[in-house]
């Protein structure tokens, strides 16, 4: 572990792999802080908790895999199997991974109703891509987790990418 500037250690963290719901995401033309994104995760939980019918309906969250490395994050997701749901291979989508550089801002939802939820501001970089863009290059994206603690652990371990000079570089090249 190394000090950071506070006095306080840093934890280091290697590769890691989290399990996530994905609550959703939507386009913001600013967003960044401790309370705009807890007020962006408490509007995509209850969002999704009304589109599944009050928390007890069928549907359940799409379901992530986040891999998180000193670089970047890679999401990929697992969708049916393909011998009618019984049976055989389950088919991988791989999404752009996301680099560190791209990651605004990292949340752990504070208050006991959203505890469990991360929310990650993104600059989109397929912004310039062919197909549908967004309004605006910001999008931020909530997840549920399983426990506080892990969430805790991810919102941590993607910090430490944030926490970096070449981090802090590549946002005041983006500004200019």
């Amino acid at each position: 572990m190394s000090k950071m500037s506070n006095g306080q250690k840093q934890e280091k963290f290697g590769k890691a792999k989290y399990k996530v719901g994905f609550l959703g995401y939507f386009e913001v033309s600013w967003l960044y802080g401790r309370e705009p994104t807890d007020g962006a995760l408490r509007d995509l939980l209850y969002g999704q908790q009304r589109h599944r019918g009050g928390g007890g309906g069928t549907d359940p969250l799409t379901r992530l895999s986040i891999t998180v490395d000193k670089k970047e994050l890679r999401i990929t997701q697992t969708i049916g199997q393909l011998n009618g749901g019984k049976t055989g291979k389950k088919n991988k989508i791989r999404f752009p991974g996301i680099s560190g550089n791209d990651v605004l801002f990292v949340s752990r939802g504070s208050d006991a109703d959203i505890e469990g939820t991360v929310g990650c501001i993104y600059y989109d970089r397929n912004n310039d891509s062919a197909g549908p863009r967004p309004s605006w290059p910001v999008t931020v994206h909530g997840y549920l987790f399983e426990s506080t603690k892990l969430a805790d652990r991810f919102a941590r371990h993607v910090r430490q990418l944030t926490d970096t000079a070449e981090h802090r570089d590549a946002l005041v090249r983006r500004d200019r």
